[in-house]
């Protein structure tokens, strides 16, 4: 009942005939939602006080419990636009040199991985309305943090302030400065419960980072049956 009207042909499709659980699809929608929206708009309570509307997504069940095919459907949008970007860069760069491929700038929806310094310096300056990081096993999110540091890192840090919205910048030798006002980075992925004790380690659930996260689980835990000649209507998938 959030949602707009339009959409409940959709959502009763999801829940009805490809039982997904009620709680993926909500929270999938409105991750969705604020990855298109992106840095285009901030929120306030008071008038002062702004905040991006960044989500950090987690769907919590067991094994094939559709946790991927909801994000899937839910993102589809965004997923199919990604592909036309990513054919359409294909195209454009087949014939570039690497100093003439490094110039060019990158357009970005959606992404599977990359180095958060990747992210913060080739694709969210091109991008400013963000990007949304989208995953089978949120798992693998915590797991590719400091991949670039010798010894402890700060992108759990990093992570926490995105979230926040709070200006990016970093400072270099030669007076070299880079800034982002306004980063957005969303997450959304899948994980199962003997796993979720990895997200508390290295004191995560006092930093605030488990904080910054929206659980969805399911009201029942159970493996859907979906009738495997059946697909929604062309109609209903395009609203």
């Amino acid at each position: 009942h959030i949602f707009n009207n339009n959409l409940n042909p959709f959502i009763q499709e999801l829940e009805t005939n490809y039982k997904l659980p009620r709680s993926f699809i909500g929270l999938s929608l409105l991750t969705a939602y604020s990855s298109a929206i992106g840095g285009g708009y901030m929120v306030s309570t008071n008038g002062v006080d702004m905040f991006p509307l960044a989500f950090y997504s987690s769907l919590v069940g067991m094994t094939s419990s559709a946790k991927s095919l909801t994000i899937k459907k839910c993102f589809s949008f965004l997923i199919d636009e990604q592909v036309r970007i990513d054919r359409q860069w294909k195209e454009e760069t087949a014939d570039l040199k690497q100093q003439e491929l490094e110039a060019k700038r990158m357009k970005t929806l959606i992404y599977r991985d990359s180095h958060l310094t990747t992210l913060l310096r080739s694709v969210l300056p091109y991008n400013p309305k963000g990007v949304t990081r989208i995953l089978d096993e949120l798992i693998e999110w915590i797991n590719s943090m400091n991949q670039l540091s010798k010894k402890e890192g700060i992108d759990e840090q990093i992570w926490l302030s995105t979230w926040d919205g709070v200006p990016y910048s970093a400072i270099r030798s030669g007076n070299q400065k880079f800034t982002i006002e306004k980063p957005f980075i969303g997450i959304i992925g899948g994980i199962q419960y003997q796993k979720l004790k990895e997200l508390f380690k290295n004191d995560r659930g006092f930093s605030g980072f488990i904080s910054r996260i929206l659980f969805a689980v399911p009201e029942v835990d159970e493996i859907p049956l979906i009738h495997p000649e059946y697909s929604m209507n062309l109609a209903i998938s395009s609203i």
